[in-house]
């Protein structure tokens, strides 16, 4: 008898990992890869004009580059860095940025090759305006929208889709084009019928068991290949919770977060400036919110992530980024890092043997090997933390300072522990926070 494993979906194919499959790789004693987020070769500026861009004025690229294109790697190129990503065990990828990649010619022959020939699952963060206009995608790929979906449909890809509002008027704002929320919401749609939200089915049980830690018939009900990006921004605050509720009401992944500190979101007074700054105390309602919505999901709490409702991340001690120019850092999230007194990336992928040495260069999987955790911060470095050596915070977002308040973490786990009994998804906006003495 199948055995089918019910509570609201946490996970999508490719991003997160079975605490089984993260151990195995952090306890290796040799340079391993679990998973790795890259830039797509671009030839052709994105369609859209977001205000938190996290390329736009980042300072990895010049501004002569960015308009240009030169200098960038082409699919030919990012090739090779995938066999070596496979052979150090490698099994999924997160395309991550920095243009829009389905405007891409190149696209789908470089994910058929990541897939059918390295067998490793593509994370694809796209706005969606090719999946919803069949001309321009027949223009680009020969082939109409929905077949376009199917195909990738049957290749080892998840989709993260940009969401950030209910409302046509504030999600055309923040991307700066009218008429994408109506583009978005066809994508979403097809994208739905071709059957992305369903429970992932794998070509291999080992496949499987990696990728999800299950094994036998038991059905991947926690999991799906399709889910929501969506950047918190005062204009959209208000829709976050019921865009959360789509994780068990269409069986979709929510990326519901605070901006990243890079590009126009780079500092406080950056986002002041742009009129896109929340503020950390109502951030912190927020994600109490959001975890108390998982609390009625009957998702499990194992930390609170920056990524709120999702798991914990752990993407520093067993990835790494590459960016468009071909320089490899810890992140995305991480425009340098701070190593043997040096402020630098890990390397570029033209050099000889180029992600073992990052690996062996990330500071933060140095300090895994070292001291059994791979993050100093409370609680993540204490033994009694639930996700001990696997989940730990984010340091460049702790770093920045003015995203989220001090011991946030802490806060949304007590708030948890003593919430009274309530149904959140009819009463959206309810939770109020209790304040401690003390200031935490």
């Amino acid at each position: 008898m199948r055995e089918i494993v019910k509570c609201g979906v946490n996970a999508i194919v490719g991003w997160q990992f079975p605490r089984t499959t993260i151990q195995k790789y952090l306890e290796s004693q040799h340079p391993r890869l679990l998973t790795m987020d890259f830039d797509f070769p671009s030839t052709k500026p994105c369609n859209l004009r977001c205000k938190y861009c996290f390329i736009n004025t980042d300072k990895r690229q010049q501004k002569d580059e960015k308009r240009t294109f030169k200098g960038r790697l082409d699919a030919k190129k990012l090739r090779p860095v995938f066999v070596s990503a496979s052979e150090l065990g490698c099994l999924s990828a997160k395309l991550v940025g920095d243009q829009e990649p389905l405007l891409e010619e190149d696209f789908i022959p470089f994910v058929e090759y990541l897939s059918e020939k390295l067998n490793i699952w593509l994370v694809l963060f796209t706005n969606g305006t090719v999946l919803a206009d069949n001309n321009l995608c027949k223009r680009i790929h020969g082939m109409e929208s929905m077949s376009f979906i199917k195909r990738l449909f049957e290749l080892r890809v998840s989709v993260m889709l940009k969401f950030h509002s209910f409302s046509n008027e504030i999600e055309d704002n923040l991307v700066g084009v009218k008429g994408y929320a109506l583009r978005r919401n066809v994508a979403l749609d097809r994208l739905i019928e071709a059957g992305f939200n369903k429970p992932p089915a794998f070509s291999k049980p080992e496949e499987k068991l990696a990728m999800t830690g299950l094994e036998g018939d038991t059905i991947s009900e926690t999991w799906t290949r399709l889910g929501l990006e969506s950047v918190i921004m005062p204009q959209s605050i208000q829709d976050a919770e019921k865009i959360y509720s789509l994780k068990k009401k269409k069986r979709l992944y929510i990326d519901l977060d605070p901006p990243v500190p890079i590009g126009l979101t780079r500092s406080q007074k950056i986002r002041k400036k742009n009129g896109i700054h929340v503020p950390k105390e109502q951030l912190l309602d927020l994600a109490c919110r959001i975890y108390a919505l998982n609390k009625e999901m009957g998702i499990p709490f194992e930390g609170a992530s920056p990524y709120f409702g999702g798991l914990p991340c752990s993407q520093l001690p067993y990835s790494l980024y590459v960016n468009a120019m071909g320089r490899i850092y810890p992140c995305c999230g991480c425009p340098d890092i701070e190593a043997d007194g040096r402020s630098d990336y890990l390397g570029h992928i033209s050099e000889a043997q180029a992600l073992a040495k990052a690996i062996k260069l990330n500071p933060y999987r140095r300090h895994y090997e070292k001291y059994g955790h791979a993050y100093s911060t409370s609680p993540f470095s204490k033994k009694t933390y639930e996700g001990y050596g696997i989940f730990h915070g984010c340091p460049y977002r702790d770093r920045a300072g003015d995203l989220l308040p001090p011991k946030w973490e802490i806060v949304v786990a007590e708030y948890l522990q003593n919430i009274e009994e309530f149904t959140i998804l009819d009463k959206i906006g309810s939770v109020k926070i209790p304040h401690k003495k003390g200031g935490q």
